[in-house]
């Protein structure tokens, strides 16, 4: 099962788990925290919340909150630097991802991510820092840090993102809907033709299925032979067994 984490668009800023998803949830990622999350908060909107563990103890996890009016500012300002940065089809998502968080009209957009939080507790400060350095300094090598952080191919030559597969690609940039829909799902750029790494991890596929084809022919060939002679080797003794009874 996916572990995923939650943006939340909150009037209480002490909000970890959402009581009325369809209208506070904004998105979520799964098994990771989308790049373009990280465009609304500061190291300084790094909080600790509490959750409830089963043995009656409190769980404290980092979040990250800040005020609705704020994320909108630092949006405006880091719009045309981003989109500067990104391929065209990353730039629709991050065009997309700006006018969408500009509507929201709650005090607080915070995040919920206890349950990524939990896949590496140790290194997700510094996996945060990755996505944060992006919009503290963009740069193309930040870029390629922070899709590289959520696992996505970055064409150091083409200074893109390689779109393996575009649903996946928008999620990780921008997240995935959960009740309510987000606007850069709905109308998703085809993906790009196969990278040199995908072909190369094709042949590989293909050298491996082919060892493995030929391992299984050469033991089925193996098996026949021991058939065969099993099968040989009974009519013998059958033979054996008839004139050892003729000649009695």
């Amino acid at each position: 099962m996916a572990n995923r984490a939650y943006l939340l668009a909150v009037e209480d800023k002490a909000t970890t788990v959402s009581k009325d998803p369809e209208r506070e949830i904004i998105a979520e990622g799964i098994n990771e925290v989308p790049v373009f999350w990280a465009s609304l908060f500061l190291p300084e909107d790094r909080v600790i919340d509490g959750y409830d563990k089963s043995d009656g103890g409190k769980l404290e996890v980092p979040n990250w909150c800040v005020r609705s009016e704020l994320a909108k500012e630092r949006l405006t300002r880091l719009e045309e630097p981003i989109a500067e940065l990104l391929d065209e089809k990353s730039r629709g998502i991050w065009k997309q991802w700006v006018q969408h968080l500009a509507t929201g009209k709650t005090s607080f957009i915070k995040t919920n991510a206890v349950e990524v939080w939990s896949l590496d507790p140790k290194g997700y400060d510094n996996y945060w820092s990755e996505l944060l350095k992006l919009f503290a300094d963009p740069s193309v090598g930040r870029l390629a840090a922070a899709a590289e952080a959520n696992d996505m191919e970055f064409n150091k030559e083409k200074q893109a993102i390689h779109w393996k597969e575009s649903e996946m690609i928008a999620c990780k940039l921008a997240g995935a809907e959960h009740i309510a829909g987000v606007p850069w799902l709905q109308d998703l750029p085809p993906p790009d033709p196969p990278s040199a790494a995908d072909l190369d991890r094709k042949r590989q596929y293909d050298a491996v299925v082919q060892q493995a084809e030929q391992l299984a022919g050469s033991e089925l060939r193996k098996a026949k032979i021991l058939r065969t002679a099993m099968g040989i080797g009974l009519l013998v003794v059958m033979g054996l067994i008839i004139w050892y009874f003729v000649k009695r």
